[in-house]
């Protein structure tokens, strides 16, 4: 199969757009993560503070 150099850079551009996509969800992923952690972590001290 031959591609033009305009279509290799086309699909250059969005394996490197998805690629970028993909990592960033990763990213979004993981911070929900952590959050939820956190909050469950600050929960447990505030039940742990109102039933002192």
């Amino acid at each position: 199969m031959h591609q033009s150099k305009k279509e290799k850079y086309m699909l250059d551009a969005a394996n490197r757009l998805l690629q970028n996509t993909i990592h960033e969800t990763k990213i979004n992923h993981q911070n929900e993560i952590n959050h939820k952690k956190r909050v469950s972590e600050f929960d447990d001290i505030n039940l742990k503070n109102t039933f002192r």
